[in-house]
């Protein structure tokens, strides 16, 4: 019975790995946990501070472009430093046309549903309870239900998503923070895209520690089988 529930998570690890490799998803999540801080910092504080003055200024158009490109080349410079790290200690192992299928049309589903379902609604709304965190958590269920039923951290970050999704309904501090010290669509999503890759950064690293340990118990099993496979044949040569 052991045996069976280990090769069944490792099948759920392996498959979650052709999916989406851990460090991968914790570098999506860091982006877009970066980019909304980032976002944040610059358009309410930075750029008024530093230019504030003098906006019109040359320098000034080239530190908005760079704001634009910035974190994008940083965010491939890491994807692809983490493609080569997964490439040269795991391989490659491509993904079944029917779990392609399936990645193709969750992705899809989630990209539509989080920012041109929730996002428009909490911000036309000003909704107490985040729609765009409801349909985060119901991505994170979904993921966990496809492709990695032995990671049940997905199912904790989830209940995680969901609280938070609560947290202005019952605190106004964040209420007026969202909503009324400024009012833009931008602000909102900002701050949301903060949570949801805070949330899947850890998820993503989180995947990435199962699956180190999961191969590391796996490597030193076989080991150890062999190690008591019995020689056959000379005791002093190991040869028949």
């Amino acid at each position: 019975m052991k045996d069976r529930q280990s090769t069944r998570d490792i099948r759920s690890l392996v498959t979650n790995y052709t999916v989406m490799p851990g460090l991968i998803l914790a570098t999506i999540g860091g982006f877009l946990a970066f980019l909304g801080a980032f976002s944040i910092l610059w358009n309410k504080w930075l750029y008024y501070m530093w230019f504030g003055n003098n906006q019109d200024s040359p320098l000034t158009t080239l530190a908005l472009i760079a704001t634009m490109f910035l974190p994008l080349v940083l965010y491939l410079v890491v994807i692809f430093a983490v493609i080569r790290y997964y490439k040269n200690h795991f391989g490659q192992v491509k993904p079944q046309d029917q779990v392609k299928k399936w990645l193709t049309w969750e992705l899809i589903a989630a990209f539509v549903l989080y920012f041109f379902v929730g996002t428009p609604l909490d911000y036309r709304l000003h909704s107490p309870v985040s729609f765009t965190l409801l349909i985060f958590a119901l991505f994170l269920v979904v993921h966990w239900w496809l492709f990695a039923k032995a990671q049940a951290h997905y199912l904790i970050l989830a209940a995680i998503a969901v609280v938070l999704s609560f947290v202005p309904m019952f605190n106004s501090v964040v209420y007026n923070w969202l909503y009324v010290k400024y009012t833009s669509p931008d602000w909102y999503g900002f701050n949301i895209g903060v949570c949801s890759g805070l949330l899947l950064l850890i998820a993503g690293l989180l995947d990435h520690w199962h699956m180190v340990r999961a191969f590391a118990r796996v490597r030193s099993q076989i080991l150890a089988g062999v190690s008591a496979t019995p020689i056959v044949g000379d005791p002093q040569t190991g040869m028949e």
